[in-house]
């Protein structure tokens, strides 16, 4: 038997935007947010709607995607000589 790991690639994390009573109510806002960003020019945001299981609500999150980071590169530090700068005699 051969193992696979799958690794999560976990993004920035949501926001919650707003909280509403019924699934249409908060599909309504999802769609109104879109418009929104549409219109500003901000077509990376993400929207979500999810089901708040303690109280049967269903909440409105949104979320910028993930930038990547570049990495630094190192510098190497220069390796100096023992008495260097000094006149020796």
């Amino acid at each position: 038997m051969t193992e696979e790991t799958i690794q999560a690639v976990e993004g920035r994390p949501w926001d919650t935007d707003s909280i509403h009573d019924t699934f249409e109510a908060a599909n309504q806002a999802r769609e109104d947010l879109k418009i929104i960003w549409k219109a500003s020019g901000q077509n990376n945001m993400q929207v979500k709607v999810r089901r708040r299981n303690s109280d049967g609500r269903f909440a409105v999150k949104t979320r910028a995607p993930a930038v990547e980071k570049q990495e630094k590169k190192k510098k190497k530090q220069k390796k100096s000589t023992r008495g260097e700068g000094f006149i020796n005699g």
